[in-house]
């Protein structure tokens, strides 16, 4: 039964305490920055996707 002994000590859950905080703290820009990278890959997306359609319509013509 090591993982009650390490359960009952909880040393991770102290480690993690601080962790959450400085993620509660920081939620707006880890929110706002994620959000910029999602857009960017979509436009990055439809980019790639613009380009192939442009090259596959000139070779149609």
């Amino acid at each position: 039964m090591l993982w009650l002994r390490i359960l009952r000590e909880k040393k991770w859950f102290q480690n993690l305490i601080p962790f959450w905080s400085w993620v509660k703290k920081n939620l707006i820009a880890i929110g706002i920055s994620s959000a910029i990278i999602v857009v960017g890959l979509a436009f990055f997306i439809a980019g790639i996707y613009g380009v192939i359609v442009t090259f596959s319509d000139s070779r149609i013509y």
